[in-house]
């Protein structure tokens, strides 16, 4: 299930410019899932978020536009089993031909572990946990910039 949040307009240039982007965040937690995305919604941007892995691959595949991804690295589905983790679907979206269009595409994992090498060996961002929002607000803005030279 997808759940769209749309951005108030904000009059200052930069948080207009935020507006223009749209970020999926995927997180089995839906306190987390909240928090992140009223922060980001407060900063100006659009947000979409996905509560699995597969649900963050089908959302990518329905050909939706992102600007940028964050998820959480481990997701336990409803059952209790482990899902596609966020390595797991970095790996997918940077190695499948069916994401060949998004193989620029900021992804940003959030984890209590260390997979950091990991996640930059895909090009991805790691970003411990817990994370601060200020420093992801920053890293996200970062890699999008990087991703659109």
């Amino acid at each position: 299930m997808t759940e769209s949040f749309d951005s108030k307009p904000n009059s200052s240039t930069e948080n207009e410019e935020k507006l223009k982007r749209k970020i999926l965040l995927a997180d089995d937690e839906k306190a987390n899932l909240f928090g992140l995305t009223m922060f980001l919604r407060g900063e100006g941007y659009e947000v979409a978020s996905v509560e699995s892995g597969q649900a963050l691959l089908d959302e990518l595949a329905s050909g939706e536009k992102f600007d940028a991804v964050i998820t959480d690295n481990l997701m336990i589905l409803e059952d209790g089993t482990s899902g596609v983790s966020g390595v797991q679907a970095l790996e997918y979206i940077r190695n499948n031909e069916k994401f060949k269009d998004l193989k620029n595409l900021p992804v940003i994992v959030l984890s209590a572990s260390e997979i950091k090498e990991t996640v930059e060996k895909l090009s991805g961002v790691y970003m411990a946990k817990p994370v601060d929002l200020n420093n992801i607000q920053e890293i996200l803005e970062q890699e999008i910039k990087k991703s659109n030279k």
